[in-house]
């Protein structure tokens, strides 16, 4: 926010305050003036830290410029002093920018969001494995119909339809491990 001499808004916060939380609608971004600024966001139940900022660090301003919720969350470190830049204030600066210029900051802003959205903790475990399949199996199946691919092709309905037979029964074994550190291997990229 603006203060009254024109100068923005200086927020003084102790170590461990919440700035802003994954999901919310983003009206300010912030300047990291002094302190520390962990950046996380929840997948799958854990907390995944993506960034630690030191100060003079901009944070917060892809909410504020496409409209989009928090991708992540901001938490001190230490105690901090943040500058808040006004929604208002980003928006009028962008709007002078030259288009080209905003059409880029558009395209990278959607970039690095279709990266975070793709980001899951890896599989570890016949239940991890089983929700994986069962998420893409869904996705494939919304892909498909709305392609019109179903009633094009009764074989991929009907393949389809085996999948998730298929991914049912791995449920119901999956299921039956209620221990999942008997079934879980080490993080290791090359399962992927």
């Amino acid at each position: 926010m603006l203060l009254q001499d024109g100068q923005l808004e200086r927020r003084r916060l102790p170590e461990g305050e919440l700035i802003f939380s994954q999901g919310q609608k983003a009206d300010n971004a912030y300047i990291l003036a002094s302190g520390k600024i962990a950046i996380f966001k929840m997948v799958e139940d854990k907390k995944v830290h993506l960034a630690t900022l030191r100060p003079g660090a901009l944070f917060g301003e892809m909410g504020v410029i496409d409209g989009a919720p928090r991708m992540a969350s901001a938490l001190t470190l230490a105690p901090s002093t943040l500058v808040v830049i006004p929604e208002e204030l980003m928006g009028g600066k962008l709007a002078k920018t030259d288009p080209f210029v905003r059409g880029l900051i558009t395209i990278l802003m959607e970039n690095l969001r279709n990266v975070h959205n793709a980001y899951i903790v890896r599989p570890r475990s016949v239940q991890d494995f089983h929700k994986l399949l069962l998420d893409n199996a869904e996705q494939l199946r919304h892909f498909a119909i709305n392609a019109q691919h179903v009633e094009d092709f009764p074989a991929l309905a009907s393949a389809l339809d085996g999948l998730d037979a298929s991914i049912a029964t791995l449920g119901e074994v999956a299921e039956k491990q209620l221990d999942r550190r008997q079934s879980s291997v080490p993080d290791d990229s090359s399962l992927l």
